[in-house]
């Protein structure tokens, strides 16, 4: 029944949001690109592998200090 949805992110730290609109002859578009990532991340969960790879949270957020990234 849905037609039309709008999403809105919000970024707090910058006082500002980023809106996109989707219509239901966007969705293939949409999940031709979000199918990848979710098959990327069925797999590494089906493998228990989970590669360490630097972020913004291994500074000062992220509990696992055996990671080689830990306080980069």
């Amino acid at each position: 029944d849905i037609q039309k949805i709008r999403t809105e992110f919000v970024w707090l730290k910058e006082d500002a949001t980023t809106r996109a609109d989707f219509t239901r002859d966007d969705m293939a578009k949409v999940w031709a690109g979000l199918l990848p990532r979710v098959q990327t991340l069925e797999e590494a969960h089906k493998s228990a592998n989970f590669p360490p790879k630097p972020g913004y949270l291994c500074r000062k957020w992220c509990p696992v200090d055996a990671c080689p990234n830990h306080g980069i």
